[in-house]
């Protein structure tokens, strides 16, 4: 940042966003160097075109929780074929902003989050978990697991004060035809409810929203098994990306609580004895 200066040379929104990117965004290692995948996007957001920069953060979070998952098996394994050896570590660094997360944790278990911040008029839902104080509660797992309907499947139907509810939840319900005079947060939510793969900055993941349903306010049905494809990060961006026309979009109210399909209730109760 300090080479641009008090200098014009024409580019300096490029490197800030460069910078920022890299920072803040797409960190790699080593923490602090400019990353060059960081470029074109900079770029292409200098010149005010749209970026789909969630879905290449959010794979970089699923990437990380699958290395965490597989460090912590592991683990379980060393300490199961080594006793004598008792809290041997492996080390694994995480590069994704799992601070989104924690977030996501806060915003579904009531019991476990602190307090949240009062938003001012203009602040993301974001801003309403900056600077709190944790909570202090140690062993989690008694709460998580007796949790039941203290579970917010879908938070943000709820309103918030100094904060518009999402366009993409009413206060009754309608269908919309999906189409280019169709809201801008209305087509974002419809790709969130497609089944993709995400490319992130050095990975694809999976992205599979049928399996998770009362999270975005739907009954949950058995999810279909959609087998993961060998693909490249250009035919996954293409597939991704692909427009979403001619289709009737079913918009929640946000009064509606979504439940379980009976097919899928019968499967739960026969696996679970």
């Amino acid at each position: 940042m300090k080479a641009f200066m008090g200098k014009e040379t024409g580019i300096e929104h490029e490197a800030f966003l460069v910078c920022w990117l890299s920072r803040f965004m797409f960190p790699v290692f080593p923490f602090g160097v400019v990353n060059k995948r960081m470029f074109r996007m900079a770029v292409c957001l200098a010149r005010g075109d749209q970026v789909a920069l969630g879905s290449i953060v959010l794979a970089s979070v699923y990437r990380d929780l699958g290395l965490l998952k597989s460090t912590m098996d592991a683990a379980a394994v060393m300490e199961e074929w080594r006793e004598d050896e008792k809290g041997s570590v492996l080390a694994l660094t995480v590069w994704a902003p799992l601070q989104l997360v924690q977030v996501w944790f806060w915003e579904r278990f009531v019991e476990l989050r602190p307090k949240p911040v009062e938003l001012e008029p203009g602040q993301p839902r974001l801003a309403r978990w900056h600077g709190v104080e944790r909570n202090g509660v140690g062993n989690v797992r008694p709460i998580l697991q007796s949790a039941g309907d203290m579970f917010l499947w879908c938070p943000y139907t709820i309103a918030v004060e100094n904060l518009p509810l999402p366009g993409f939840y009413r206060e009754t319900e309608e269908f919309a035809v999906v189409d280019e005079d169709l809201d801008d947060e209305i087509k974002a939510f419809s790709r969130c409810l497609r089944m993709s793969e995400l490319v992130g900055i050095d990975c694809i993941e999976m992205y599979s929203p049928h399996r998770v349903a009362m999270q975005f306010g739907f009954d949950q049905d058995i999810p279909d098994h959609v087998p993961e494809l060998d693909v490249s990060p250009e035919f996954a961006w293409f597939n991704y990306t692909r427009p979403i026309k001619d289709q009737v979009l079913y918009i929640l109210s946000r009064h509606v609580e979504a439940d379980v399909r009976l097919r899928y209730l019968k499967c739960h109760r026969k696996s679970h004895g």
